[in-house]
């Protein structure tokens, strides 16, 4: 347990001493007391946007790309049936998680760009998926799923 303590407070001295501090690499300034360093705008990008969950209406069938979470419920009604998703960031994890059924729905997404798939099905409550966007040319692909039924390329 000491020599764990004693190795940590080695290592975290060793990072203090290679430079993290209020000016970094990037020639930024420190904008975050936390991190002690800037993030570049590149890698906040490259995912999500801070605050990165939403919750969308059963009638909207466009899934936003700027948040990392939306949940979503599903109807059975005509017109609401069908979504679409648009390209992301490079980079971006979306996870798209359905939270209520009403009558018989389910909901098939077909996004924009895609590889290794051609569109994904939700039908029950809690069904999730999380994709990643790669490239304009790759698009999403299906990193994990609960329930949900991927359609083959």
């Amino acid at each position: 347990m000491r020599r764990t303590f004693l190795l940590t407070l080695v290592i975290m001295l060793a990072i203090v001493s290679l430079g993290y501090c209020d000016a970094n690499n990037w020639g930024e300034t420190d904008t975050y007391g936390l991190l002690k360093k800037v993030v570049p705008s590149y890698l906040q990008a490259a995912g999500t946007t801070f605050g990165g969950a939403t919750s969308i209406a059963t009638s909207v069938t466009t899934i936003p790309t700027s948040y990392s979470l939306v949940r979503k419920a599903i109807t059975d009604a005509s017109g609401f049936t069908t979504g679409t998703l648009a390209n992301g960031t490079p980079g971006q994890i979306l996870t798209i998680f359905i939270t209520a059924v009403s009558g018989s729905g389910t909901f098939t997404l077909t996004p924009a760009t895609k590889t290794g798939f051609t569109t994904l099905y939700f039908d029950a409550a809690l069904d999730s998926a999380t994709l990643l966007f790669v490239d304009t040319s790759v698009g999403w692909i299906v990193i994990g799923t609960n329930s949900v039924v991927v359609g083959q390329a």
